[in-house]
């Protein structure tokens, strides 16, 4: 029997611990990128095939992902490579996922809902990385007490060091990328729209500056909220400003294991009233490293019914998601 699943960019840190955690559950997958050795090494590594294929040419992204049921893509950054690999997917029939934090995956995810949904394909952008499933599924659990909703703020409490590609994808945004959603339109944030968040761990109150996060593209298409604004706050050593290239690859397990993530979701009703839920996790690499996997056994192995087209993680997944993991759990604190 063939393998149904290809994870694309498997030489990076994260999309390396994605491999493992596949290998883990038993999965039957290739591994895939642009170059050669690394690729090779990889597979080498796992005892798996391999593709090797560049993005530039649909004939050799076609040849390469022809008769799969899912790629996911861990290539970042992710402008570059998710409207390639998601064009060839609704060519050829196949699931896509990623796991960009980044908006560009869902604008193009967005522009090609409807051919992915001529094609019976799914659009899954998103749908391994902690900074949109854990968040995403986390307001999906507060909108359950809270029925009228009409605004979501959202902190993500990043812990811990970052990953070379962490760090370049944070040194690439610019005033441009900061937004927030204001009566349904996306509109131009500024970095002094602070919030003032209290996780509730003994700290007290901390202050996050606004990003401009996936989940202004997914709770607007899903369950449709008009007004939403996404935050982070840095926890442990704060983000070096040395050359990415000369720090370390990523965490080392131990670091991993000492700094696990959590995150708020406040909801308000059309009423003024507010619900608050913390969700906390593991290290957020290493959650999405198992994300990663799981997405890709769900995507392979389940019935989709009618789902096709661009999908967000809470309508692929639903609220309790995260509490699969371990170390996960929500308190509803208001």
């Amino acid at each position: 029997m063939a393998p149904k699943i290809m994870l694309y960019g498997v030489t990076g840190y994260t999309g390396g611990l994605a491999a493992e955690e596949m290998v883990k559950l038993g999965l039957y997958f290739v591994v895939g990128g642009r170059s050669a050795d690394k690729v090779q090494a990889k597979a080498d590594a796992l005892s798996v095939g391999s593709k090797v294929f560049s993005l530039e040419s649909p004939a050799e992204i076609d040849e390469a992902i022809k008769g799969f049921t899912v790629v996911f893509n861990a290539a970042g950054p992710y402008f570059k490579t998710a409207g390639s690999l998601m064009d060839g997917c609704i060519r050829n029939g196949v699931h896509y996922a990623d796991l960009a934090a980044e908006t560009f995956s869902f604008a193009a995810a967005e522009k090609r809902d409807q051919a992915a949904r001529d094609a019976g394909v799914i659009l899954l952008p998103g749908g391994g990385g902690v900074a949109e499933v854990f968040m995403d599924c986390l307001v999906g659990h507060v909108l359950k007490r809270t029925p009228n909703a009409t605004h979501v703020d959202q902190v993500l409490d990043m812990n811990g060091p970052l990953t070379r590609g962490t760090i370049e994808t944070i040194r690439s945004f610019t005033i441009e990328h900061l937004q927030k959603r204001v009566g349904g339109k996306l509109v131009q944030n500024d970095f002094n729209n602070t919030i003032t968040v209290d996780f509730n761990d003994g700290r007290g109150e901390l202050i996050a500056p606004p990003t401009g996060d996936p989940q202004l593209y997914t709770l607007w298409k899903f369950p449709g909220i008009s007004n939403i604004r996404t935050f982070i706050h840095k926890s442990g050593e704060p983000i070096p400003t040395a050359e990415a290239s000369t720090l370390p690859l990523g965490p080392t397990t131990e670091q991993l294991d000492a700094t696990p993530y959590q995150a708020v979701a406040i909801v308000s009703s059309a009423d003024g009233s507010k619900k608050k839920s913390i969700l906390r996790m593991a290290n957020g690499y290493v959650l999405t490293a198992q994300a990663t996997a799981m997405a890709c056994k769900i995507l392979a192995e389940e019935d989709h019914g009618d789902k096709a087209g661009w999908v967000t993680p809470l309508q692929m997944f639903g609220s309790d998601y995260p509490l699969s993991f371990k170390g996960s759990s929500v308190a509803d604190v208001d």
